[in-house]
């Protein structure tokens, strides 16, 4: 009988040690797992940084565009109330100018003056 307890005991270790060992592998599969998962993690938060970088920079550049354009669309609109003002003005040197042409002078020097 005591042999036959030995015996169990013998196989109940082997089994139990088994198992330690299919729990062993399993948690080295999980820990490499969790280190390939961290590794994405890491990777994805540098492009993740990136991406915020190249949008500031975006930003910026969109800013820069809008800028110069607004400076773009004020010469274009000085320029034409300058041509407005010219031509009015060539109008006067003619002779005996109409009333009406010293009226579209005197706008179009307004319109300059607000430009």
């Amino acid at each position: 009988r005591t042999f036959a307890a030995v015996e169990s005991t013998v196989e109940e270790t082997r089994r139990l040690e088994q198992q330690g060992s299919t729990v062993i592998e399993a948690s080295q599969r999980v820990a490499t797992r969790v280190d390939d998962v961290t590794r994405a993690a890491i990777e994805h938060a540098g492009q993740a940084r990136e991406l915020v970088r190249k949008t500031g920079e975006m930003v910026r550049l969109a800013r820069d565009a809008s800028e110069k354009v607004e400076v773009a669309l004020q010469l274009r609109n000085l320029e034409a109330a300058r041509a407005e003002v010219m031509q009015s003005l060539r109008n006067l040197e003619k002779r005996a100018p109409a009333p009406e042409q010293f009226e579209e002078a005197n706008t179009a020097l307004v319109v300059l003056a607000k430009t």
